[in-house]
């Protein structure tokens, strides 16, 4: 494991919004350094408006984010940056690669966070619905952005290949959980630039902060080391020619 979780340099993203209508597509050249451009959302969804009674802020929610004027820090749970830091030491110092198409595909985590919270009788309707919308956005996000702002350069070279093979697939439902991860972990910078107001924040950081604890409960399965495999010689090659 990396020395100093509190160090490690995930990939930074580009802004854009969260809980959007479907992101129109973009065809960016993967080596691309230049951000996606800014998508903003003036108004939030009608299913949101009135849950104050709901997403008030408390305690725990201080603790886990903190809002000064337009910048937000998310908290991310220790036992998920220490999986960060063994997957970026696994790939920039280790020459390694995640096993793609992953076994369990972000979209698989995200499915089954949203079963696990539809099968708890206390929920109620309109939480269920505001979970799968803020789920929905997350994932929106991770088709759009993969190629461009969440692979780390050694990982390029293999997302060409796996792209060509399959077309037609979401990047959701090829790549797996650290890189849905590394999303996550990079999501306070979105809603920074985002046109939210505070109780939209709120809403959003309330069930991020949840999906987290569901990933730290988890995590043994989702983030194991058995899903990296030895990059292949023309990989490594590539890697010594950068």
């Amino acid at each position: 494991m990396a020395n100093n979780i509190n160090s490690i340099v995930v990939p930074v993203l580009a802004p854009a919004g969260i809980l959007l209508p479907p992101p129109p597509p973009v065809k960016i050249p993967v080596q691309s350094t230049k951000p996606l451009p800014i998508s903003l959302m003036n108004t939030a969804p009608n299913l949101m408006r009135n849950e104050n009674n709901i997403f008030g802020s408390s305690a725990e929610d201080l603790e886990f984010w903190s809002l000064t004027k337009m910048e937000i820090k998310i908290k991310m749970p220790n036992e998920l940056k220490e999986r960060l830091a063994d997957d970026w030491e696994a790939i920039n110092e280790k020459s390694k690669l995640l096993n793609i198409p992953s076994r369990i595909t972000a979209q698989d985590v995200v499915d089954q966070y949203i079963a696990s919270k539809s099968s708890r009788k206390s929920l109620r309707p309109s939480k269920d619905t505001i979970i799968a919308e803020v789920m929905k956005g997350i994932i929106e996000h991770f088709n759009v952005m993969l190629g461009t702002n969440i692979l780390y350069k050694f990982e390029k070279q293999q997302y060409l290949e796996i792209i060509q093979k399959y077309p037609n697939t979401p990047v959701s439902q090829l790549y797996g959980a650290i890189h849905l991860l590394r999303l996550l972990a990079n999501l306070d910078s979105v809603l920074t630039l985002s046109i939210l107001d505070q109780q939209h924040i709120n809403t959003i950081l309330k069930y991020l902060r949840d999906f987290l604890k569901f990933l730290v409960r988890n995590r043994s399965i989702y983030f194991s080391m058995s899903n990296f495999i030895k990059a292949s010689p023309q990989h490594c090659h590539l890697r010594q020619g950068k």
